[in-house]
């Protein structure tokens, strides 16, 4: 959970998202590693593994990774 202001950004509740995380049509190696890192975290932090798809196919709340 992010918090700004009086806001709070909920990425993952009991252990579900809805989030998606977005990289590049053509990314670059550390593009792909850096979603794989944040996916990688994100899962140890909170038990949820979120999808990585590419930019183009976007349809739920987005995490960007890379020049999007």
């Amino acid at each position: 959970m992010l918090k700004n202001s009086d806001k709070e950004l909920i990425v993952v509740k009991d252990g579900v998202s809805r989030y998606i995380i977005v990289i590049p049509k053509e990314s670059s190696e550390v593009e792909e590693r850096a979603a794989q890192e944040v996916r990688e975290y994100l899962l140890k932090a909170t038990g949820s593994e979120l999808p990585i798809v590419y930019e183009g196919s976007e349809s739920l709340p987005c995490i960007y990774v890379g020049h999007t």
